[in-house]
C-alpha cells in the first residue's frame, strides 16, 4: 500500500489495469525479498474502489489448490 500512495487510479500508473482494477504484483518486485518473490505468480491484487484514492485492496494468493484472501471476508478471522 505504501509503495503506490500518491498515484491516482483515475489517471493510472505503471502496473495498474483500469479494466480489471488490478495491480500487477511484479511492479512491487524490487521491494520484496527473494523468498517473497516466489509467490508473485500466484498473487492477484485487486483495487476495491478505483474511483477514489482510498488505496483499499483485496489480495488473493493461490497456493497448492487453496486460496488465501486478505483482508479476510470471514467474520471469525477479523
Amino acid at each position: 500500500k505504501q509503495e503506490i500512495m500518491g498515484y491516482s487510479f483515475k489517471t493510472g500508473f505503471e502496473g495498474f489495469d483500469p479494466e480489471s482494477c488490478t495491480i500487477d504484483p511484479h511492479v512491487l518486485e524490487e521491494q520484496l525479498s527473494s523468498d517473497d518473490k516466489v509467490a508473485l505468480e500466484r498473487v492477484r491484487i485487486e483495487v476495491s474502489d478505483p474511483d477514489s484514492d482510498n488505496y483499499d485492496f483485496k489480495v488473493t494468493v493461490d497456493i497448492c489448490g487453496m486460496t488465501a484472501v486478505y483482508p479476510s471476508e470471514d467474520e471469525r478471522l477479523k
